[in-house]
């Protein structure tokens, strides 16, 4: 889990995010950011019961997507807010397949600083 700076927290958040983000896809979860005031990064993650019905496995997407974006939180590029919306397709996904797809989608979004 990522700490308290880290994370969207508040509806009003992430009605924000919904009205006024960007939009990038990819094929197991969808990626709207805008840009914040804060000078970091913060990630909000949402799982539907779309997705499945079980908590149990809408909650180990969450925790996989989570740990993914914790490892490339140094790379982000300054203050931006994410949200990334999960589908069903991120069930049959390994957290290396998900970090890979993470990295590429945030790529695309111009989200992420140069690798070095």
């Amino acid at each position: 889990m990522l700490s308290r700076k880290y994370r969207l927290r508040r509806r009003s958040d992430f009605a924000r995010m919904y009205k006024k983000g960007s939009t990038v896809h990819a094929r197991s979860f969808s990626i709207k950011h805008a840009r914040n005031n804060l000078g970091h990064p913060r990630v909000g993650i949402v799982v539907s019961t779309k997705v499945s019905k079980k908590a149990v496995v809408r909650n180990r997407l969450r925790r996989r997507f989570y740990a993914q974006m914790r490892e490339l939180l140094a790379r982000l590029d300054g203050g931006v807010d994410i949200v990334i919306m999960v589908r069903h397709q991120a069930i049959d996904q390994d957290s290396s397949q998900i970090g890979n797809d993470l990295e590429k989608t945030l790529n695309r979004a111009n989200l992420l600083k140069p690798n070095n």
